[in-house]
């Protein structure tokens, strides 16, 4: 049973709230009510309204590859990485020593069988990279089990802290690593913000082994938290987000960069996300009453493919 405040905090969803606001303003002169190209198929197409998160900024679905992003012309937009994220780990995430690492150690075993075990019998002769491996969370424990693993973290001060608890990670780009040399790549919460993702996984897909592996982390656009929260929800995350995919648009990217799908399933914290919302609008303890009924409806929501995240395994 996942507890939610060991997982995410009991103010969570305020802190959400309040710097979505903050972050809404900062950066408008980014919307656009023009035509753009869409960032997965560079479509011009005029794209359909799905969610409105404020009354200017608006999440569009490609008619094309089904692709959902939010109003703005990235891929014409000079340096927008480096400008969202000039601040990225002051503002949002502490690499300190976290609380209830233990708890969070559980869930990322769980992540491995789930990935790893799973996919290779002999996982300890294999050769992993990690994109975008943030502290190393997940690092520490390939390195525990000695599997030959590389991570990659563009973030400094994550960058400096993974390195401080002797992992092996850079700030290289992707395109410097050598052709044909892993068996696995991992990108956990990465696609989600990459700027052009059909030219990032082509590429990541040169740097595989034949039959390699690719698996990454991603939200659902179509999950039932979505849903149920529309431009609410906290995976909106203003900005930083720009890729929302759904069946379609996974199915058009595996295409377009020489992958087949061979596993695409959900696992979320979609009651969890909800009931988060609700606390913080209702001013309401759910959790203490119907955790256990959260915990079981969300095996559910996971079963029937609505589940707010998506567990992709693409093969070369």
């Amino acid at each position: 049973m996942i507890d939610p405040y060991k997982l995410r905090g009991k103010n969570f969803y305020h802190k959400i709230s309040s710097e979505r606001a903050k972050i809404l303003e900062k950066f408008k002169k980014f919307l656009t009510s023009s035509k753009f190209p869409c960032y997965l198929c560079k479509s011009m197409d005029k794209k359909l309204k799905f969610i409105e998160v404020s009354k200017k900024y608006k999440l569009v679905k490609c008619r094309n590859c089904g692709l959902v992003s939010p109003n703005i012309d990235v891929l014409n937009t000079k340096n927008y990485t480096d400008i969202i994220y000039k601040d990225y780990s002051k503002n949002y995430h502490s690499i300190s020593k976290k609380k209830n690492s233990k708890y969070r150690e559980r869930l990322l075993e769980e992540r491995f069988r789930y990935f790893i075990k799973k996919n290779f019998k002999k996982f300890k002769k294999i050769k992993i990279l990690e994109i975008g491996s943030g502290s190393g969370e997940f690092l520490k424990l390939l390195h525990k089990r000695k599997i030959n693993y590389k991570g990659i973290e563009v973030d400094p001060r994550q960058l400096e802290y993974a390195r401080s608890i002797n992992l092996n990670v850079n700030n290289n780009s992707i395109n410097d690593e050598k052709n044909n040399t892993y068996d696995l790549i991992l990108m956990f919460d990465v696609l989600e913000h990459v700027v052009d993702p059909q030219k990032f996984v082509r590429i990541a897909n040169k740097k595989l082994k034949k039959k390699g592996i690719l698996i990454s982390y991603m939200p659902n656009i179509n999950s039932l938290s979505f849903k149920l929260m529309g431009g609410k929800h906290n995976l909106v995350y203003p900005y930083e987000h720009l890729n929302f995919f759904n069946k379609k648009s996974i199915n058009y990217l595996a295409k377009k960069t020489n992958f087949r799908v061979k596993k695409l399933e959900t696992f979320g914290l979609d009651m969890i996300d909800y009931f988060f919302f609700r606390e913080f609008n209702d001013k309401a303890d759910y959790f203490s009453k119907i955790l256990k009924e959260i915990n079981e409806t969300q095996s559910y929501i996971d079963a029937i493919g609505e589940g707010n995240h998506y567990r992709l395994t693409l093969i070369k």
